[in-house]
């Protein structure tokens, strides 16, 4: 089983509005047995505060005290008594109670699992020594949805192989999961690229494993290839074996319903 990650960034082309509003996540995701996993980081700008509106600093009208204006005749600074002028004050700073934009962290994971497949045989549960048996799956390609911080996320299934064990030791690989022989148009017992003959009589279990290429997208974005594939177990199929032998009887069983072998 393939383990794999493929992480896909735009964090670094996000505007500060949004980042402000939380809609840049870091996404990633993650093949891991039969689920894939999606993460995501995501940094959330908090603008800080901008300082008082009150007039606090320096005679506004929000309410402040402003210091009473000096009469430098009357003090004696620059007039006719030729006193020195005071040393200018110093600068108050250009905003004592601002704080810096807050960054905030936070991070989200979710599996995405998907559909099971099935399989079934034909004819159905029962295989005749010498003949073939016809197997056939049900998988196909499809989408899973689901949420990853706050934003839409979807992983997009595709089925790539069909491996079969037939339950006597062999098995087989196809690139899909075959057909009825109705829907192929060939009689019963024809080869199929799923078929398989038995030669032993006996009971056995036939088991499927299918395995699903994986690509995501979160948020609208394009679609991104998860390296690697998933092998999903199908139901387990019981499989009875048996020889078939010939004997003349009066009438078929359109006749005799109730005849030998009807």
């Amino acid at each position: 089983m393939a383990f794999s990650v493929i992480t896909a960034s735009s964090a670094s082309a996000c505007t500060r509005q949004e980042r402000r509003e939380g809609k840049c996540p870091d996404a990633q995701a993650v093949a891991n047995g039969g689920q894939v996993q999606l993460s995501a980081g995501r940094d959330t700008l908090t603008d800080g505060d901008t300082g008082s509106t009150n007039g606090d600093a320096g005679g506004g009208t929000g309410g402040g005290t402003a210091t009473p204006p000096v009469n430098v005749a009357e003090e004696g600074v620059g007039g006719s008594h030729g006193g020195a002028a005071p040393a200018p004050a110093a600068p108050l700073p250009a905003c004592p109670t601002c704080t810096a934009p807050i960054a905030t962290s936070v991070s989200d994971l979710v599996g995405f699992s998907p559909q099971l497949p099935t399989q079934g045989m034909e004819p159905n549960g029962l295989a005749i020594v010498g003949l073939a048996a016809n197997f056939v799956a049900e998988a196909s390609a499809h989408v899973v949805s689901g949420t990853l911080l706050g934003n839409s996320a979807e992983v997009r299934f595709t089925p790539t192989a069909f491996r079969w064990d037939f339950g006597d030791g062999a098995g087989g690989t196809s690139a899909n999961g075959g057909a009825s022989w109705d829907d192929l148009g060939v009689p019963e017992f024809t080869d199929t690229d799923t078929s398989h003959i038995y030669t032993v009589r006996g009971d056995y279990v036939s088991s499927l494993s299918v395995e699903y290429s994986a690509e995501f997208r979160v948020g609208g974005s394009g679609w991104q290839s998860v390296t690697g594939t998933l092998a999903v177990a199908a139901n387990p199929l019981p499989v009875v074996v048996r020889h078939v032998k010939s004997v003349l009887v009066a009438h078929d069983c359109i006749q005799n319903p109730a005849g030998i072998g009807c």
